[in-house]
């Protein structure tokens, strides 16, 4: 697990994930590296928001095998990638919402929260379109970065600093359990 404080506009997270991935390449000679960096996102951000759609018209859900354990929430949907021994997965559900057509009943179905829930721990990226309140409305696990406020470590000692992100990557790390 990596924690790191971007420091917009001198370095975007966009860049620093870019630049680790290259810098890590880089000291493994490029041998066999492959490597992705994927935010741990804040947890539920999309399963909270699925029962407020009116309509859903897509869920896209792009998973990667875990490593090295997984979560009891999603253990079937990783075993499973494992098993088959893919790198990657993704499926999409398609339903045409309006005219009396209320789309996706993705909502509570056990299997489609589960492959969002492994997303949001960090293992793909879970999205869902359709509409809230009559709005138009894309979610992404994309779009939440677990984040916290930390004191500058300008201002603060180092025991300061990792004393105040202590309480989010315990929290983190439960997930995982």
């Amino acid at each position: 697990m990596i924690a790191f404080h971007s420091v917009p506009p001198q370095i975007s997270r966009v860049l620093f994930l870019e630049r680790f991935a290259s810098i890590f390449k880089a000291a493994h000679g490029d041998f066999f590296v492959d490597l992705q960096i994927q935010l741990i996102q804040e947890h539920q951000t999309v399963l909270n928001l699925l029962p407020k759609f009116d309509a859903i018209s897509r869920v896209t859900v792009i998973l990667h095998p875990s490593n090295p354990r997984n979560s009891e929430r999603w253990r079937l949907v990783d075993n499973r990638i494992k098993e088959l021994n893919a790198t990657s997965y993704k499926e999409e559900y398609i339903a045409k919402v309006g005219e009396g057509r209320k789309g996706l009943q993705a909502a509570g179905d056990s299997e489609i929260e589960a492959k969002i829930m492994m997303a949001q721990d960090g293992y793909g990226e879970a999205r869902v379109a359709g509409t809230i309140d009559g709005k138009k409305r894309v979610v992404t696990t994309k779009t939440q970065p677990v984040s916290t406020v930390a004191p500058s470590d300008e201002v603060a000692t180092p025991q300061e600093v990792v004393k105040a992100i202590d309480g989010p990557l315990k929290r983190i790390l439960e997930r995982f359990k």
